[in-house]
């Protein structure tokens, strides 16, 4: 006891306190036939977890290493919080004390204040306040060395973790005879809560390129470890944790909600938020008044950025087909369907002019009904992945100026052809993905062919090839993967790694979505489809993430390549851009990253959730899919990515 208490008289009375509510938990237990063994076990664990973390070498080691003070957090959290609240204690405690005094004490429990204040305390949104507050603020610096430097403070420090996390889990077991305010799905969210704000913590110890205490750093020559890379683990391990303790309570939870109600719910995918406030503007937008002006606008921005990648510079950072399209269009693209639906394809630069040449040519012929189908989309979308990623389309402006030209062609002649919206239902990707996903929200032309059934296998098929597409795509960007294609082009002996290039990619994204489609679903065609619909969310979070990533590091290019352009046209007085200016997106970074990877948390929630609701115990193969994508995601975030459109001076 004489140890313990050195290391701050806090940490004595909370040992002591510990050992009394045991001893009543025992009590308790033997006068209460109803009460079980296990609570008295759990709740033993529990003070033992507690006493290993704050006693003895861990204590003592965590003064020296950070990764060794996360350790303890993980262990007052995510080991012993969770033991307390299972063991149910309320009950036994209050067993445990003798009859005189709980005579005296019913008539203040009971009272109609306490009652309310406790209903304060035991609310969800208090346990998420406390928790999240209890991370951030005892790992500020300043606090952080105040609870280092004063051991009062450090047992505060250690209380406060295990109250918050006492409290949230509290959400998450509802232990006898506490009960939640929420219903089980609405605490989906507040673990989801929880665990995206640990994401952003440990993403910022682990990515903030400095060590953030001064502690560690005077200790690092007593222990030999780099303060850095023990914050580094310090992450690691914090993160790991929270993943594992937090995304498991939340599928609970999520299983738990649909077992208490048979009925099948219908969760559909994320809708336009917030739907009162942009359902209204998208409208006044999709109204043909404010739709075809702004159709020629962006038509006309097309037009500029093709004649740019004619006859501009064919360096990609100073061009406007090399940046806008590739590093701006497509991020601005996908953020705006999660977000709006489809507004993109409300303002497509290629339906202006359609509709203009619509005037003189009005087809007549419907669309065959042996294509109607989306293995057109299938195609034109693993042709689309295979030209990217092997010839690298997003380097040349000249290229991309061609790619544009001949997908204007295609829709001219398709829906020259063809009556009603035939290019944009059967052939464009974008197209399909809104029709498909239901994620419209802004009214369109009146749509004269009927769209297939919702279980259709190929609709199953676009599903799958856009999520596989969404990983494969961003994964060829990393380095890793980058050598160990060239490495095998190279001991395959080609004289290039386009083809091989090529052949991975239809393997990964066409043959991936049937092969690991037929083998979670059994070979269940309906499941197939409701499988790779159900994982869309979270494909859509690796689109958004990967598009992030060159929407922030080349942003400055763009405006830069604008800049050269109007320079060239005499529309300014600059007569040549501060290219040097483009390298100084490096600074957002790390809250790239962490931002990536909450969204990739977000979505994965998403999916297993939209598995479990539709597919039930017959999803868990795709729910083990969803867990092993997501954890493939991580891997991509967190490793070195090619710089794409970011660029610098134009040589």
């Amino acid at each position: 006891m004489a140890e313990f208490a050195a290391q701050g008289p806090l940490t004595f009375v909370l040992l002591i306190a510990l050992v009394v509510s045991f001893a009543l938990v025992i009590r308790g237990y033997w006068g209460w036939r109803r009460a079980r063994m296990r609570s008295v076990v759990l709740f033993g664990a529990a003070i033992a977890v507690i006493a290993l973390a704050i006693t003895g070498p861990i204590e003592v080691w965590a003064r020296y290493a950070l990764w060794v003070h996360m350790v303890q957090h993980v262990l007052l959290t995510f080991v012993a919080a969770p033991l307390i609240v299972a063991s149910a204690p309320v009950l036994l405690l209050w067993r445990g004390v003798p009859k005189s005094w709980r005579s005296f004490l019913q008539p203040f429990v009971v009272h109609r204040r306490v009652r309310a204040v406790a209903a304060f305390i035991l609310h969800p949104w208090t346990a998420l306040v406390v928790y999240t507050l209890g991370t951030w603020l005892w790992h500020a610096p300043r606090l952080y060395q105040l609870a280092e430097s004063d051991g009062t403070w450090h047992a505060v420090e250690h209380a406060t973790f295990l109250f918050g996390a006492i409290l949230l889990w509290i959400q998450i077991i509802e232990p006898i005879p506490l009960r939640s305010a929420w219903s089980p799905l609405a605490r989906v969210g507040l673990v989801l809560a929880a665990d995206v704000q640990n994401t952003a913590f440990c993403g910022l110890l682990a990515f903030a390129g400095r060590p953030l205490y001064d502690a560690y750093q005077a200790s690092a020559i007593a222990t030999g470890l780099d303060p850095l890379l023990d914050q580094e683990r310090a992450a690691g391990i914090m993160w790991i944790a929270s993943q594992v303790m937090l995304l498991s309570a939340a599928a609970w939870l999520v299983r738990k909600a649909f077992t208490r109600n048979k009925r099948r719910f219908a969760m559909p995918l994320p809708r336009p938020f917030p739907r009162r406030i942009v359902r209204p503007l998208l409208s006044i937008i999709a109204a043909p008044r404010v739709r075809t002006p702004l159709r020629w606008i962006v038509a006309v921005v097309a037009f500029v950025i093709i004649l740019d990648g004619f006859f501009g510079p064919q360096e990609a950072s100073a061009n406007l087909a090399g940046t806008w399209p590739w590093s701006h269009g497509r991020g601005l693209i996908v953020i705006a369907i999660i977000l709006f639906g489809n507004v993109a394809c409300v303002a497509c630069p290629f339906m202006a002019p359609r509709g203009f040449i619509r005037r003189f040519i009005r087809p007549r012929r419907a669309w065959p009904a042996a294509l109607r189908s989306y293995w057109l989309v299938i195609g034109l979308l693993v042709g689309w992945f295979v030209l990217y990623e092997s010839c690298d389309v997003w380097s040349s402006p000249f290229a991309t100026s061609i790619v544009l030209i001949a997908y204007f062609v295609l829709l001219l002649i398709v829906d020259s052809t063809f009556s009603g919206t035939s290019f944009c239902t059967w052939v464009c990707p974008l197209g399909a993905y809104n029709r498909t996903v239901a994620l419209a929200s802004v009214p369109m032309q009146p749509i004269t062919i009927s769209a297939p059934s919702r279980t259709r296998f190929d609709r199953g098929v676009v599903y799958g090839v856009l999520v596989c597409g969404a990983f494969v795509g961003a994964a060829a960007m990393t380095e890793p993967v980058s050598w160990a294609l060239s490495a095998a082009a190279e001991g395959l002996r080609f004289h290039s790694d386009v083809w091989l290039v090529a052949i991975a990619i239809i393997l990964t994204t066409l043959g991936a979505a049937l092969g690991i489609g037929f083998l979670a679903s059994n070979g269940d065609r309906g499941q197939f489809t409701l499988g790779w619909r159900g994982l869309v969310p979270l494909g859509a979070a690796m689109w958004c993430s990967h598009f992030a990533f060159h929407l922030v590091t080349g942003w400055t290019s763009g405006f830069l390549a604008i800049e050269r352009v109007a320079g060239d046209l005499h529309l300014c007085s600059s007569t040549e851009p501060n290219w040097s200016l483009a390298a100084m997106n490096h600074a957002w970074m790390p809250w790239l990253i962490i931002g990536e990877l909450i969204a990739l948390q977000v979505g994965a929630i998403a999916s297993i959730s939209f598995l479990v609701s539709h597919l039930g115990r017959a999803g868990w193969k795709w729910i083990m899919v969803a867990v092993l994508l997501t954890l493939i995601g991580f891997w991509i975030v967190c490793v070195p990515m090619e710089m794409r459109g970011m660029g610098g001076m134009p040589s």
